[in-house]
């Protein structure tokens, strides 16, 4: 079966133009170790911030900064505040166990690799996609806990059908527009 990804090539695109755009304003940013210190990752204009920094305005900045991208529909801050502890053998191994998840992911029947951003920082796999159906969520961050150097998985796989995708997405129409958002429109 072919896989398909979920994103459209414009939506794929847009996704690419606001990480380089956000990655440009860290570039330029006075702060001091914000593009070293946070990875970007954007899905369906859901920005992933991750990292470890030990100066909580870098944190800050980075989320400031993200928001401000065009397009940017939700920021999702998992920048860890305190020293740091990464190294160029841990950024290794964390590279090669995020393979070995990507890896499996594309060889596991049933599930749209294709569809998922995987990123390992210091063991533990964050996981940015949208799946065809919980038990394809469920297999996914199954994979990666099974995965040997993985010390905790944080999962932000939205379902393909969830409301509140559909509603960012612009795919929500008709009457269920209305319902997903409580009835109030934005």
């Amino acid at each position: 079966m072919a896989s398909s990804e979920e994103r459209s090539l414009g939506d794929n695109f847009d996704d690419s133009s606001i990480s380089t755009e956000i990655s440009n304003m860290y570039l330029k940013d006075e702060t001091k170790g914000l593009f070293k210190d946070v990875v970007v990752r954007v899905r369906e204009g859901r920005v992933l911030l991750i990292g470890r920094t030990d100066r909580t305005e870098v944190a800050l900045e980075a989320v400031r900064l993200a928001w401000l991208a065009a397009g940017v529909k939700e920021v999702i801050n998992n920048i860890e505040v305190g020293p740091k502890g990464t190294n160029f053998l841990n950024y290794a191994k964390d590279n090669f166990v995020e393979t070995q998840i990507e890896t499996r992911l594309l060889a596991t029947k049933g599930i749209r690799s294709v569809n998922y951003t995987v990123e390992v920082v210091d063991s533990v796999a964050y996981i940015l996609g949208v799946a065809q159906n919980e038990e394809e969520r469920h297999n996914v961050a199954y994979i990666a806990s099974i995965t040997q150097g993985i010390t905790r998985v944080v999962s932000y796989v939205r379902l393909r059908n969830d409301p509140i995708r559909l509603e960012k997405t612009g795919q929500l129409r008709g009457k269920n527009a209305d319902t997903a958002s409580g009835g109030v429109r934005p």
